[in-house]
Order: structure tokens, then sequence, then C-alpha cells
């Protein structure tokens, strides 16, 4: 049995957009520049490791074993640091 997508429309179906409702703009630009705040009152050591962690590579980040090997600095070290950074962060 086949529907059309006029016959859903008429009979009232909601169909999600791929757009944003302006609403959705401003928040999602407000939580930006609080993230921005935030990085801000990172050490420089704490903003080198999250960028590298979560912005690097095109914005898909490196993992903790990458940057271990990059900086030399045990996978573990590097998990704890993310942590106790990301504690920070949270707002």
């Amino acid at each position: 049995m086949e529907i059309s997508l006029d016959k859903l429309i008429e009979e009232g179906w909601d169909f999600p957009t791929s757009t944003s409702s302006p609403e959705e703009e401003v928040i999602s630009k407000m939580e930006i520049e609080e993230l921005y705040r935030c990085l801000d009152q990172l050490s420089s050591s704490e903003k080198e490791l999250i960028d590298a962690l979560f912005f690097s590579n095109d914005g898909k980040g490196m993992s903790e074993r990458e940057y271990s090997r990059r900086t030399g600095i045990p996978r573990k070290t590097i998990a704890y640091r993310k942590s106790k950074i990301l504690e920070k962060l949270k707002f």
C-alpha cells in the first residue's frame, strides 16, 4: 500500500524541518559565546589540550592516544587532565 506525501500533509502529519528556528539560532549562538568565554579562562596548556582533543583535524579532534604520542604525555594523564578541564567548563 502506498501513501502519498500530499495525503499525509492533508491529514495533518507534522514533518520536522532541517532548518533551525530563529530561537534555536539565538540559543546556539549564546551557547557558543558562553563556551568561548569559559575557554578563555583556561590556562594555555589546558586550551592546547582541549583544542587538540575536540577541535583539531577539521573539527573532529584527535584521540587521547594520538595526543599522547604527539606530546609524550602518558594517555592516563591526558584523560585525567581532560576530565578536570571539562569539569571546570561545565556551565
